[in-house]
C-alpha cells in the first residue's frame, strides 16, 4: 500500500505511526516522513475533558511542521507550547488549583528561561530579534471567527519528533490566556 495513503489512514483513525521511514523508501525525496498525531482533550480541574481536536506533527528536513485541528480557541492568535512533563492533569499553582498544570513548565533544554518560570521571556512563537525562546514554545495558532483553527506551522528549532516524545502539549486560549486543551506525546 501507498506509505502516504497508510499515512493518512492512520492520521484518520487518531493512531499514531512508528517514527522509522518506511522500509524500501528512496531517502528523503521518495520516502514518507516520520510524523504523529495527537488527540487534544480540554484541561479541567479534574483531568482531561471533551476532545477538541487534535495536532499532527511532521518531520521535514527544514524542522517540525504542525497541523491543527483544534475548536474552542478564542478567535485571533492562540499559543501552544511543549511542556516538560507527560501529563495533562491539574496542579496546585500559587496555592491555586490549575486545569494542566501538573505538565509542568514549557519544555526548556537550553536553560532560556533560568530557574524561575518564563523568567524575561514573554512572548510566544517565532522569536523576535536577539530574543532566545525556550525550545518548547511553539508558533502561534490563528483561529477564525468562530474559534476553529485549521493552521499549519513550521517549528524549524524542532528538529526531530524524538525530541519532544514523552512530554505534552498544551494549548492556550489567547496568547497569554489560560491553558485549555492538552495532548500526550507518545514516549
Amino acid at each position: 500500500m501507498n506509505p502516504r495513503l497508510l499515512a493518512c489512514l492512520a492520521c484518520l483513525a487518531g493512531t499514531t505511526l512508528s517514527l522509522a521511514a518506511p522500509a524500501g523508501g528512496q531517502g528523503q525525496t521518495g520516502a514518507s516522513l516520520p510524523r504523529l498525531q495527537v488527540p487534544l482533550y480540554e484541561v479541567t480541574s479534574k483531568g482531561t475533558g471533551v476532545q477538541l481536536g487534535s495536532l499532527r506533527f511532521s518531520q521535514t528536513a527544514k524542522g517540525l511542521v504542525v497541523h491543527a485541528d483544534v475548536r474552542g480557541l478564542l478567535p485571533g492568535r492562540n499559543s501552544m507550547h511543549i511542556h516538560e512533563y507527560r501529563s495533562c492533569g491539574p496542579a496546585v499553582e500559587k496555592g491555586k488549583l490549575v486545569p494542566g498544570a501538573a505538565a509542568g513548565p514549557h519544555w526548556d533544554p537550553t536553560g532560556v528561561m533560568g530557574h524561575g518560570g518564563h523568567g524575561a521571556h514573554h512572548a510566544h512563537g517565532t522569536p523576535t530579534a536577539g530574543e532566545a525562546l525556550p525550545l518548547g514554545d511553539l508558533p502561534e495558532l490563528t483561529a477564525d471567527a468562530d474559534g476553529v483553527s485549521n493552521s499549519v506551522v513550521a517549528a524549524t528549532r524542532l528538529t526531530s519528533l524524538k525530541q519532544i516524545l514523552g512530554r505534552s502539549v498544551i494549548v492556550h486560549r489567547g496568547l497569554d490566556g489560560p491553558k485549555f486543551a492538552c495532548g500526550l506525546l507518545p514516549r
